[in-house]
């Protein structure tokens, strides 16, 4: 791993440092949230797969972090994420010391967000990148929260739903199958297909395409 710090054309200060090789996620995230012990954060994962790797650099240190109880997360990962059984012993114990985790079918790239400091891919799209940056201009950092608000509103929480059948419906209205929807909120195959039965009796439909197209209506009338 190599890192570097950053300035503009001009010679300005833009407060950034380059991490790269295979573990410049690792460094660049110990930097913004260990090292500074970021009250807030805010990460999305279209590949969560290294996290979930036992006894890595990268593991540890993220179970580490979890000790910070005081520490507000929000993390959006992806649906087939979610939905491995790999993935489940560490979000449930990311779930238990407060990170809250939402979930989209296709994650639009890898970063980790804190008040004061935005961790970028060098190539926006990345799931995983080799080479990162973090940047501490506030345009950056404002402009990188209000993308991550959308995004966050627009992925499904899994575990703050009114209906049994919400959280499954969202995750296929994002394009999941229902096998993965419902291994995603933790049931089987057979409980995920009897909830989208009761929610088509509830709204009086036949088949997935109306069910999600009701599903909204109501989900509109909610909010």
């Amino acid at each position: 791993m190599a890192s570097a710090a950053v300035g503009a054309a001009d010679g300005s200060d833009l407060g950034g440092e380059l991490f790269h090789g295979p573990a410049a996620a690792h460094e660049l995230w110990r930097s913004i949230a260990v090292h500074q012990a970021a009250p807030r954060s805010a990460c999305m994962f279209p590949d969560a797969a290294p996290l979930f790797v036992a006894d890595t650099p990268l593991s540890d240190t993220w179970r580490s972090s979890l000790d910070q109880t005081d520490a507000q997360v929000r993390a959006i990962i992806s649906t087939p994420d979610l939905a491995n059984p790999e993935s489940r012993p560490l979000i449930e114990l990311a779930g238990a010391s407060g990170v809250e985790f939402r979930a989209m079918q296709c994650p639009p790239s890898w970063f980790w967000l804190t008040d004061e400091v935005v961790g970028l891919p060098l190539r926006w799209g990345d799931p995983w990148p080799t080479s990162a940056i973090a940047l501490r201009n506030e345009a950056v950092v404002s402009l990188m929260h209000g993308l991550f608000d959308t995004w966050w509103r627009q992925a499904v929480a899994i575990h703050t739903t009114e209906h049994p059948w919400d959280a499954i419906v969202a995750l296929m209205a994002d394009g999941a199958t229902l096998e993965t929807a419902a291994h995603a909120v933790g049931v089987s195959a057979r409980t995920g297909r009897r909830r989208i039965e009761a929610a088509m009796d509830h709204f009086g439909v036949d088949g997935a395409v109306a069910l999600g197209a009701a599903w909204q209506r109501e989900r509109s009338l909610r909010t």
